[in-house]
């Protein structure tokens, strides 16, 4: 598994398995994604680049 710290410093993202519901993936995904959210929130940076990472499908 990658650690939050590595993902920080590589802007490429991915994963040894599939992100689901219930997977340890997916809460990797949320630590990575709250690592930066207080500064997002403090210089009022919208998240697109964020809400990409989420494995959402539209149907």
């Amino acid at each position: 598994m990658i650690k939050i710290e590595e993902k920080v410093l590589d802007s490429t993202f991915q994963f040894s398995a599939p992100v689901t519901a219930n997977s340890p993936e997916l809460q990797t995904l949320f630590d990575f994604i709250a690592l930066g959210a207080a500064e997002r929130d403090r210089d009022r940076i919208l998240p697109y680049d964020v809400v990409e990472l989420l494995p959402i499908r539209f149907s």
